[in-house]
């Protein structure tokens, strides 16, 4: 469901796509001028056996409660090489998109306005030059002869927008990812913060944790505090003693 309130709103974009198969070893810089657009529904995997290459499309109109410093699309998955453009502008580019992966597309997002967004995605072969070379003479390619990157047995059986995608709108600084770390024996709580700031001016950022159970605050941490360089990340970590904790086994 979308998230229309608190510090990061969402939009779900699933739903009702358009797809263009391409011929060949590259999907090209834009859709082909003559392309036959196909109702897809998203997320689903199609079969590579007929294309190594497709144009995805989607028109949207943004939500107003989609508001931030930062706008983000977020992609569970893309078998398995991605390009983005929103309303003609690239936004980004992924290589290994067979993991969770985010663009950010605020250069290009029009705020309650209608949007189109293009995905340009290419299979296993975008790790492979001997592979792109057969499909260029028209031979069948041989999954994973002549890999420069890893890929896994499913980018053999899939191509295209295989996880949820999602557009959420952010601070320009944020908790781009923390590791919880329970030492039982110790009785302490570390908390691993990577913050990320996509502002041009380093930051003074601090947090201030709190631990829920079952939804309600049991314990409020102590606020710590770092500096965050321009246009980087940095760690910050939160350590707890928590002798009376309960212990779920």
């Amino acid at each position: 469901h979308d998230l229309t309130a608190g510090p990061r709103p969402t939009t779900c974009l699933n739903g009702d796509w358009e797809w263009c198969p391409v011929p060949g070893a590259e999907p090209g810089p834009a859709p082909p001028a003559n392309a036959r657009w196909e109702q897809i529904k998203v997320p689903s995997l199609q079969s590579p056996e007929k294309t190594h290459c497709a144009w995805y499309r989607k028109v949207f109109s943004a939500p107003s409660h989609v508001r931030g410093e930062r706008l983000i699309l977020k992609c569970n998955q893309v078998l398995s090489e991605a390009r983005f453009f929103l309303n003609g502008k690239s936004v980004g580019y992924e290589y290994q998109g067979s993991q969770p992966f985010e663009v950010d597309v605020t250069a290009a997002f029009k705020p309650g306005e209608t949007n189109e967004l293009l995905v340009a995605v290419r299979d296993w072969i975008a790790y492979s030059p001997v592979n792109q070379e057969r499909v260029r003479r028209g031979e069948a390619a041989v999954f994973k002869d002549g890999m420069v990157a890893v890929a896994g047995y499913p980018c053999a059986m899939g191509l295209g927008l295989g996880g949820n995608v999602w557009l959420e709108g952010r601070p320009a600084v944020s908790v781009q990812d923390v590791s919880i770390v329970p030492a039982v024996r110790g009785r302490t709580l570390s908390l691993h913060y990577t913050l990320r700031n996509a502002t041009g001016r380093a930051q003074v950022v601090g947090v201030k944790p709190a631990l829920l159970d079952a939804g309600k605050p049991v314990r409020t941490l102590p606020r710590a505090q770092t500096t965050v360089p321009a246009g980087a990340t940095a760690t910050l970590t939160v350590q707890h003693s928590w002798p009376e904790a309960k212990l779920w086994w």
